[in-house]
């Protein structure tokens, strides 16, 4: 129902209106407050051209009384109606919020490729941040101004007509004014939308490679990567505020100079007899609170601007080509992990030109180790992405346990697969917390159980708190050895039925690796692994290699028969392409 709220709303005002069952309470308070002090121009006329006139003292403490009590309700009512209206704002950012990251992690990795992490990033932090000012400014400012203004309207042509009506002409002349620059604003917001989601996504990207960047002293040339980023902001920028001052300060003679022949109208209807003073007076209290809408939406375009082109952005992410599209719901009793390629033809969205597999096909039995070999860019990690389900192929079929991938569900089979990878992937927190990623409601003995059998426990053990202590982002402080440990015992805590091994040793030593080769033996028992390798360690104990070129099968075997046949595995060994252990 949310998701709909946003993807039927044209526009940041429709999408604030469309909660108007959440919002009436609050809107029908502001209306209250208005009615109860529309009253207080006439007062002022009663007092100047009644009481004042008679010298009826009396009569003016009543009023005054009278005034009193009319502003402590307007108070009252205000301040709960303000409120309804803030409540239902701030509920309204939070759902947006999480709506916005709960459709992040549905994303195509089409979309993920096409954009950095900047991007996203700064679609959940700024764009939401601008709609939420643009929201606030509409709930506390707006609505109550817009609403007092047009009370104080009425309230001043049921005293002067003719004065009512130069009043009038400052409308369309404010639309006139707020539709010529609109499409110059609206340029200039999403001009700076762009730009800050570039700036955010370089300063993103720097800022995880900032260990990187200062051991090889690249400090300066990072810093002018940023500044053409940063100098293109400050234009559009720039540009914008020149186009906001020139609307705002025409607005602002507009409205002097209606002030002003205001006065001096009504001061010659009173010379003349044609006005009394007391209306005058009532008339030039009631003007600034009729101007104040004026001014308040002058203000609330720039908001406006910049709110509709940050919830357009986010709108974007609704599109359904934007969303991971796999429809299928089945699980399968007793996964035994089988998974067969019939014909798979496949290039990446970004790279349609390009087809990484062509007509692949491959059979791997339950429980069966197997090692893919082959240059960079042969389709190793391509075939495990497939099996994740993070792509669509263009032809052929993949099937797990012989049904279809179509129609398993995704999120179920990514639950009974496990990958670890070259690059660990660690978050901040304890390494229990880590290791609980895997599953949830571990407990302490299954943590310490899985860590043995990954050879973690030995060096947690020796950590300040063991499994209590706090690690890093992406585990700043451990050894490469012991992040790929960690991210073993989570795999086995897992107790996947499928385990994914994309070049989980070729970044350690040789003690790193045999700690971590014997780890991936334990693992290993009952599942079928898929190992992605370029050290002959790692594949040595592969049941079957599968050597890959151009997206085709070019040999496949055990070790011993390839190492034993002239073709490309042979050549790899001899020429030392693989590492040796």
């Amino acid at each position: 129902m949310k998701l709909e709220k946003l993807e039927n709303s044209k526009n940041i005002i429709h999408y604030y209106f469309s909660h108007l069952s959440e919002l009436r309470l609050g809107i029908f308070l502001i209306l209250c407050r208005v009615v109860v002090v529309a009253p207080i121009p006439w007062v002022f006329k009663i007092v100047i051209d009644q009481s004042v006139a008679s010298a009826d003292v009396y009569g003016i403490l009543v009023l005054i009384l009278v005034c009193f009590g009319l502003l402590l309700l307007h108070y009252s009512m205000g301040v709960a109606g303000i409120k309804k209206l803030g409540r239902v704002t701030a509920t309204m950012i939070r759902d947006l919020r999480a709506m916005v990251f709960h459709r992040m992690q549905l994303l195509s990795f089409a979309y993920l490729d096409r954009n950095t992490t900047g991007t996203l990033l700064s679609k959940y932090a700024v764009d939401t941040q601008k709609i939420q000012d643009t929201l606030i400014i509409l709930s506390e400012k707006v609505i109550p101004d817009l609403a007092y203004g047009l009370a104080t309207l009425i309230v001043l042509i049921s005293l002067d007509w003719r004065l009512s009506g130069v009043l009038l002409l400052l409308i369309p002349v404010y639309f006139l004014l707020r539709y010529y620059f609109w499409n110059k604003l609206k340029v200039s917001h999403e001009t700076i939308r762009v730009n800050q989601e570039q700036l955010t996504g370089k300063v993103s990207e720097l800022i995880s490679a900032l260990r990187f960047l200062r051991s090889l002293g690249e400090e300066e040339r990072s810093e002018k990567r940023l500044q053409q980023s940063n100098e293109q902001l400050a234009e559009a920028n720039h540009e914008m505020l020149g186009t906001k001052t020139v609307f705002w300060t025409t607005m602002y003679v507009i409205t002097q100079v209606l002030s002003l022949i205001i006065v001096c109208g009504g001061a010659l209807l009173v010379i003349h007899g044609k006005l009394s003073l007391g209306t005058l007076i009532a008339y030039l209290a009631a003007l600034p609170i009729l101007l104040l809408p004026m001014d308040t939406l002058t203000i609330f375009s720039d908001y406006y601007y910049r709110g509709d082109v940050s919830f357009q952005s986010i709108k974007e992410l609704a599109k359904n080509e934007n969303v991971e599209t796999r429809k299928g719901t089945m699980e399968i009793p007793g996964l035994v992990g089988q998974i067969e390629f019939k014909g798979v033809t496949f290039c990446y969205p970004g790279k349609p030109h390009i087809r990484v597999l062509e007509n692949f096909s491959l059979r791997i039995q339950a429980g069966e180790n197997i090692a893919l070999v082959g240059a960079s860019g042969a389709g190793k990690s391509t075939i495990t992405n497939l099996i994740l389900g993070l792509y669509d192929i263009q032809a052929g079929s993949i099937s797990i346990d012989n049904v279809p991938m179509e129609n398993i569900s995704m999120a179920w089979l990514r639950r009974q697969c496990a990958i670890v990878m070259q690059d660990t992937i660690l978050f901040t927190g304890s390494i229990a917390d880590n290791l609980r990623l895997a599953k949830e409601d571990a407990s302490d003995e299954e943590l310490i159980e899985a860590a043995r059998a990954a050879n973690a426990d030995e060096f947690i053990a020796q950590l300040p708190k063991g499994y209590n202590t706090i690690i890093g982002e992406r585990g700043v402080g451990l050894s490469g050895g012991q992040r790929q440990r960690l991210a073993i015992a989570r795999a086995i805590l897992r107790d996947p039925k499928i385990l994914l091994l994309d070049e989980a040793t070729s970044a350690l030593d040789n003690e790193s690796e045999y700690l971590v080769r014997e780890a991936l033996k334990n693992i290993a028992k009952n599942r079928t692994v898929i190992t992605i390798a370029h050290r002959l360690s790692t594949v040595r104990d592969a049941d079957r290699i599968v050597v890959l070129g151009e997206g085709q099968i070019l040999e496949e075997g055990t070790y011993e028969a390839l190492s034993n046949q002239v073709g490309y595995f042979k050549r790899l060994v001899d020429l030392n392409e693989f590492a040796a252990s």
